[in-house]
């Protein structure tokens, strides 16, 4: 995290690289066939780095940006709270829905939480990923300025290639009243609501590629530079390197220390928190003993 070095990197599916390799026996022209065939739904992913060239919705990971333009802007406080019955009611933000729902709210496995967050702060919103407090952010921040959680997404490095040397990557996309009538699923129209209830929780049209998550997380676990990311140390023989890699930063998130502190406190408690952290929930009934 301190120096933005790729220590393990892979993809799947794959394809055996000693179908290039001249000095083999194996049927060539058919392994070439078979990872570059149209017909072949696997053929196109084999063949591209999935990590710097696939895009997806980043979901949930996205609410520490959205934490961060809460409270970095200062629409939020660290330990405001909020309520969550397990819906989100947004008429007073003229939301078209009745109300969303949170994602515990209509989940039978919480009901012995009553399928709710209850009251709790945005530091515990991003340990316990609460749809309801975010869809409150999302909201609010959209009142105050459609453009300022889009501008904090750019900030921590999305919507822009990560500067790795060694990979052909993609740059993503992040949603804006800017942009948004040029983007496929909003062509022609624009911004709304829903955009901003959709980015806000890493949904809609929000893509991102693994790589650029990575990113940002160097950047929260380091105390807030962006590095840029590297595979290749050198290229060359021992005494004669042709090439040599090495750290670049490429600046900082710029994210007040109070408010970086308040995300590490957040994402600590997905594990640690007994009773908000997600990961808790998730695994409280697994058996870690089990043995194949």
């Amino acid at each position: 995290v301190h120096t933005g070095e790729i220590l393990a990197i892979a993809s799947y599916p794959t394809f055996d690289v000693d179908v290039f390799n001249p000095s083999d026996d194996l049927d060539r022209v058919k392994l070439i066939n078979r990872i570059s065939s149209k017909q072949n739904q696997y053929a196109q992913a084999a063949t591209t780095n999935l990590v710097t060239s696939e895009y997806s919705p980043l979901g949930s990971v996205f609410k520490i940006v959205s934490m961060a333009a809460a409270a970095d802007s200062g629409t939020f406080k660290l330990d405001q709270t909020y309520t969550c019955t397990g819906k989100w009611y947004g008429a007073d933000f003229k939301d078209s829905l009745l109300f969303r729902w949170d994602w515990i709210g209509n989940d039978p496995g919480f009901a012995d939480k009553n399928n709710r967050h209850g009251t709790i702060t945005l530091v515990q919103a991003l340990t316990a990923s609460c749809d309801a407090y975010f869809f409150q952010v999302g909201g609010t921040l959209n009142q105050k300025d459609p453009a300022l959680l889009p501008s904090y997404a750019l900030q921590f490095g999305f919507g822009a290639k990560t500067g790795l040397p060694d990979l052909p990557e993609l740059p993503g996309q992040i949603p804006s009243p800017d942009n948004i009538g040029q983007i496929a699923s909003t062509q022609g129209r624009g911004w709304d609501i829903g955009d901003a209830l959709n980015e806000v929780i890493g949904q809609g049209d929000v893509k991102v590629t693994p790589i650029q998550v990575g990113h940002m997380m160097v950047a929260i676990a380091n105390g807030g530079t962006l590095w840029r990311p590297w595979v290749v140390q050198g290229v060359g023989t021992s005494g004669n390197s042709t090439y040599t890699g090495a750290p670049q930063a490429q600046g900082t998130i710029n994210i007040q220390p109070k408010v970086l502190d308040g995300i590490k406190q957040g994402l600590c408690g997905v594990t640690m928190d007994d009773n908000l952290g997600t990961a808790h929930w998730f695994l409280r009934n697994w058996d870690f003993g089990r043995t194949a």
